[in-house]
């Protein structure tokens, strides 16, 4: 079993960093879209230079990992005099980490080799080329507010949804409410939902479930801004919504609960809507065809 573990390690090439991820401290990272340095303080990452603002714990914890354990598939040069020949005179990454015991770790990534698979590399002395596992990449793509962590959304299947409320500035708003009882969903669709005529359709209704299929689905994308104020709530359409939806559910669990759902204006490529999400401050990015499957009410019309 030692032979296997001897001859494995030699496969994998030389071992860059071996560190305990719990004793990183400090995870700076740069790539084209983010230029973060994160901070442990006990057991939670902090954002240094705006401690108040709300990181991903979950993403800081990968990072972490990801950055504390590398080993490289092999050594490319030892004699490099030209960075720009693997991309590394401008990295697409650049990680640098400290620990506990006050070491500092660096590493930058190149391109991509078609050849071998992996990312060409170098950590403390330029002149060395590794290739490494590209996995890293991924897991360090993350822009400021795709490391805002993001509110949770209740989980709820489409038979643990009481009732919808969608409030639409222009256009026809629409409420519907189970009543299990009369066996039944009462619903009205209008511009004025106080003098819209009441209907009902069955609680099997194939409409009501897409609906609330719709509503359940809800979630968001990456963060905006975390404390909006009033003039971000104007920039981005939120001080006087387009739609506001509201629900009331019972979740997996059986507790009742009420979620709303702001949304304001959508982004420059027609993709997404900035959202409020329940109480919160912050303001996120929701899927446009998302949102639209929960304000489907053309079958009610």
């Amino acid at each position: 079993q030692r032979a296997k573990e001897e001859e494995a390690k030699e496969k994998s090439g030389p071992v860059l960093f071996d560190v305990d991820a719990d004793n990183v401290t400090e995870l700076h990272y740069k790539n084209s879209g983010a230029d973060l340095r994160l901070v442990r303080e006990g057991k939670k990452w902090k954002l240094k230079g705006d401690k108040k603002f709300p990181v991903d714990q979950k993403k800081a914890e990968s990072m972490a990992e990801e950055a504390a354990k590398i080993t490289a598939d092999q050594i490319v040069r030892t004699d490099c005099k030209e960075l720009a020949e693997y991309r590394l005179d401008k990295p697409e990454l650049q990680i640098d980490f400290k620990t506990e015991d006050g070491g500092e770790k660096s590493i930058s990534y190149g391109m991509e080799s078609a050849a071998a698979g992996g990312r060409y590399a170098y950590t403390d002395d330029p002149k060395t080329v590794y290739l490494v596992p590209s996995g890293v990449i991924d897991t360090f793509d993350q822009t400021r507010n795709q490391m805002m962590e993001l509110p949770d959304f209740p989980t709820v299947e489409t038979d643990g949804v009481l009732s919808c409320e969608i409030q639409a500035k222009k256009g026809d708003s629409f409420w519907v409410q189970k009543e299990e009882k009369k066996k039944k969903y009462l619903y009205r669709c209008g511009k004025d939902l106080k003098k819209a005529k009441e209907k009902s359709v069955s609680l099997d209704s194939a409409e009501v479930q897409d609906l609330f299929e719709g509503v359940t689905s809800l979630d968001v994308s990456e963060g905006v801004c975390y404390q909006a104020s009033e003039k971000d709530k104007e920039q981005y359409g939120l001080d006087r919504p387009g739609y506001i939806l509201k629900f009331q559910y019972t979740d997996d669990s059986g507790k009742e609960g009420t979620f709303s759902v702001s949304a304001g204006n959508l982004d420059d490529l027609e993709k997404n809507y900035y959202v409020q999400v329940g109480g919160a401050d912050g303001i996120y990015l929701m899927s446009a065809e998302t949102l639209g499957a929960a304000l489907e009410i053309d079958a009610f019309r």
